[in-house]
């Protein structure tokens, strides 16, 4: 982890943006599967508003991500992505 802290509002909000455009979604189109309002999701992006925690379940589910990507730094993500994937529970590769 960096030695160097984000406020963790700023830090919710780039991840929620980089993981949105990342997606190809629009903030409307977030919105509407999250059921949040643009205006409202606008504003976490920015870090003005801090989402609860049920709002960042709902926001990454659809995203397709584990709460978790949306929590750490911009270069820990692709570690916290693959740690977090299923393991394959036969034993070997396919």
């Amino acid at each position: 982890m960096s030695l160097v802290f984000m406020d963790l509002g700023t830090l919710v909000g780039r991840n929620v943006r980089r993981e949105r455009r990342a997606a190809g979604l629009t903030q409307e189109e977030l919105a509407h599967r999250t059921g949040l309002d643009r205006t409202y999701l606008s504003d976490i992006e920015r870090g003005i508003r801090n989402p609860t925690v049920l709002w960042l379940q709902d926001i990454a589910d659809a995203l397709s991500i584990h709460p978790a990507v949306l929590l750490v730094e911009e270069q820990e993500a692709p570690a916290v992505k693959m740690a977090l994937l299923p393991k394959d529970t036969n034993g070997g590769s396919r």
